[in-house]
């Protein structure tokens, strides 16, 4: 199988790489082209040779979303739209997974977590907006265009190498930087109440070449995948263990800054479609993958 990737060089991109270069009878390229682009993606899907896509490329950060909307919207809708365009008039006839999110749901409430797949779509930031309707328009375009489609809306994940923009790896940086003296012991936070449905992003890369496997059998065609633990732990859980085992004292101080103007409290999945599927469950603990994180920073820091 050749899999061409977009979105290689992000955070998540490169675990997929590694992951991919570990399988036998897979060879894959990364897609360095901008998707707002389009004579160039064109260009660039013609002249190249796979058999599957997966779709990474995106802006992905909620809070950053909210300062550039605009922007926001244009590459996770029309890039998206731009990349479904070139492999129509290609006439390829592979697989497509498309890589969504669970900010698709916004608010759930009480009685409906773990949420499942055909959970009403109400999403609150303009990137969970943006990629609802790029997930509309990837189903319609497999519906149509001849080649399958399948969406996954992974939960929040993260693992050492993300950047510090994103929640647990700024205070896996804060603490490290405290660890080696470079920072006061004030830990600055936003809303650390808000519980979310963590998973290592070694265990998503996982489900999500297991996935690509089977993306052509009719179980998955068309189909969208929650890829989730199935339980919330709220950041103030994660901070107070990790502080615990660093044994020094820290002072958490919520910044008003960092606090978005409209906030999901809890939220977590259900992923017991997929898990019918493929041989599928996470297999790192968020306490551990966060401790890995604060490793990670102070080697990069020291």
């Amino acid at each position: 199988m050749k899999v061409l990737l977009t979105g290689a060089t992000g955070f998540v991109g490169t675990y997929v790489q590694r992951t991919l270069s570990t399988l036998p009878m897979v060879d894959q390229e990364g897609m360095a082209i901008d998707l707002l682009d389009s004579p160039k993606v064109e260009s660039f899907i013609k002249d190249s040779d796979f058999d599957a896509v997966i779709h990474l490329a995106a802006l992905s950060s909620v809070a950053q979303s909210f300062q550039d909307p605009r922007l926001t919207w244009e590459v996770n809708l029309w890039g998206t739209f731009n990349l479904l365009q070139a492999l129509k008039k290609k006439k390829f006839n592979g697989a497509f997974l498309y890589v969504s999110s669970s900010e698709v749901y916004g608010k759930v409430s009480e009685d409906q977590l773990g949420v499942k797949e055909n959970f009403s779509l109400k999403p609150i930031s303009p990137y969970g907006a943006s990629k609802a309707a790029a997930e509309h328009l990837c189903f319609q375009w497999g519906e149509t265009n001849g080649f399958s489609v399948v969406m996954v809306r992974p939960f929040n994940h993260t693992g050492p190498g993300q950047e510090d923009r994103f929640v647990l790896s700024s205070f896996a940086k804060q603490l490290a930087k405290i660890f080696l003296g470079n920072q006061e012991p004030c830990l600055k936070v936003g809303n650390i109440e808000v519980a979310r449905d963590f998973l290592d992003v070694r265990d998503v890369v996982k489900a999500y070449q297991l996935i690509l496997e089977r993306a052509a059998l009719p179980d998955f065609r068309s189909q969208v995948f929650n890829v989730c633990s199935g339980h919330a732990i709220s950041l103030k859980e994660i901070l107070q263990a990790q502080i615990s085992c660093m044994n020094i004292p820290v002072e958490i101080k919520q910044d008003p800054q960092l606090v978005r103007p409209v906030e999901v409290l809890k939220i977590y999945g259900d992923s017991s479609r997929l898990k019918k599927l493929i041989p599928w469950k996470p297999q790192y603990s968020i306490f551990d993958t966060f401790s890995q994180m604060v490793d990670f920073w102070k080697e990069e820091l020291s």
